[in-house]
């Protein structure tokens, strides 16, 4: 910051991640340093949340003005509907519970994670294993924590929907499985184990290079859940 001070540089700092971090206490940012309003502190919940949030944040530092200026320039506003959904998310702490449970997971990207001392220590400190049905990444679907998570990566550009109608179905079917505390006994593990009978919480996230397929992916997996939007969600 020191040497930005001295020549007078902004620095946009990208901290979509930010909320993310490991241990107990998160990193200051640069913007915690900024004594001059050089900093232009952006983050959004479109990662830590859903992709289909586009809503965002900035701290701009000495260039408010400039930055509304070039924001009515793009768009007036966000839609509103999501806007007041996120509000009375974070108002109840929703977000809070929501980050708590995103820092205690691990996405393994190695082979050698495939190990019984890998889920022991999972397990240990109660930190959940990321599912991904991606060929490319390790996939076990041992449980190692009190909720699953789901990173679900084969959508299709040329399906409506991401996923054709048996593979959504069998989803829903996992979905189920888990969140009743059983196992699907049809996915990958390295143990031969049965997790304790108790219901669980679910995360299934749609991503991968067929993003524009993500929101029809999920809508279509909410269906089979029995969960539907309200009449008005699109007014």
């Amino acid at each position: 910051m020191a040497l930005l001070a001295r020549h007078q540089v902004p620095l946009i700092e990208d901290d979509v991640y930010g909320e993310l971090y490991f241990g107990n206490r998160c990193p200051l940012p640069a913007k915690a340093f900024d004594t001059q309003g050089l900093v232009m502190h952006c983050s959004s919940f479109s990662k830590t949340l859903a992709p289909g949030f586009r809503i965002g944040w900035v701290a701009p530092g000495r260039f408010g003005e400039a930055i509304q200026r070039l924001k009515l320039m793009t768009t007036l506003s966000a839609g509103v509907p999501a806007q007041v959904a996120l509000a009375e998310y974070l108002q109840h702490g929703g977000y809070d519970k929501h980050l708590r449970k995103l820092r205690h997971v691990l996405e393994v990207r190695h082979d050698s994670f495939r190990s019984p001392d890998y889920l022991k220590l999972a397990r240990k400190y109660k930190t959940a294993t990321v599912f991904t049905d991606s060929p490319k990444f390790p996939s076990m679907a041992d449980l190692t924590a009190d909720f699953v998570y789901a990173r679900l990566m084969e959508s299709s550009a040329k399906l409506k929907t991401g996923y054709g109608p048996k593979a959504l179905d069998q989803w829903a079917g996992r979905a189920q499985s888990w969140a009743q505390g059983a196992q699907p006994d049809d996915l990958p593990m390295l143990e031969d184990r049965q997790p304790a009978a108790r219901k669980r919480e679910v995360y299934i996230f749609f991503i991968n290079g067929a993003k524009e397929r993500a929101p029809a992916a999920a809508q279509a997996l909410l269906e089979r859940l029995g969960w539907t939007p309200p009449a008005d969600a699109d007014a």
